[in-house]
């Protein structure tokens, strides 16, 4: 027996042998693709956050991000890999959404005070029930006295007078809480008259307006 071709003794037998198959190297683990969605949707959101109008597609961007973030993490575990982009992706969609709620509330807040402070009513005051008292005033320039003054009284009726003198103004309070009207006219032989009518509740301006002419006709309310 020829001892040297059968090789060394205890030597391992090569890849392959005894009939098994060579081990080949473990294929990489594709790229999580709810995690890029949900990183995307993430600096979306968050960049929008600021912007007026805009971050309102933002929040529905965020919304989403958040849902894909979620299944990026659930996911990515099952797979085993790294959920650090989900994590992120996540967190940017969250954090964005909160931010957009937060900006919107401060835009809505300046516009109201805006509103206030030009005189024009609160867009945001909701309706009030029960009994509300408005001062209601006719002013003129060039104009002795007004032709015809009506205004509602507080039963929600209407009342009207002709040749008031000017300034003309009156206290009303409506008792179910529903909204006030006043208009004035008058006119001059020549030149041009101005005519403004207002209403208030306190110390807040609802409504104000202004005309000027030879023949004048100005109409406030509350509606």
């Amino acid at each position: 027996m020829n001892l040297a071709a059968q090789g060394p003794p205890n030597q391992a037998p090569p890849p392959g042998a005894w009939g098994q198959p060579p081990v080949s190297p473990q294929a990489p683990t594709s790229a999580n693709g709810w995690a890029i969605a949900a990183l995307v949707l993430g600096l979306v959101t968050l960049g929008l956050s600021p912007l007026p109008v805009l971050n309102q597609g933002g929040i529905l961007a965020g919304l989403v991000g958040i849902g894909t973030g979620i299944a990026a993490v659930i996911v990515g575990r099952r797979r085993g890999s790294r959920v650090v982009m989900a994590s992120v992706g996540l967190g940017l969609s969250v954090l964005g959404v909160v931010l957009s709620f937060v900006f919107t509330e401060m835009y809505v807040r300046q516009l109201d005070r805006a509103f206030t402070d030009a005189g024009l009513p609160n867009v945001s005051e909701p309706y009030v029930a029960g009994p509300r008292t408005y001062t209601l005033e006719v002013t003129s320039t060039g104009l002795d006295s007004l032709s015809s003054v009506n205004w509602t009284n507080s039963t929600g009726g209407m009342d009207s007078e002709r040749d008031r003198t000017s300034p003309w103004r009156q206290t009303v309070t409506i008792d179910d809480g529903t909204g006030a009207m006043v208009s004035g006219g008058g006119w001059v032989d020549s030149g041009s008259a101005e005519l403004t009518c207002t209403i208030r509740e306190g110390d807040r301006v609802v409504d104000t307006q202004t005309v000027r002419g030879q023949y004048v006709n100005v109409s406030c309310d509350t509606y």
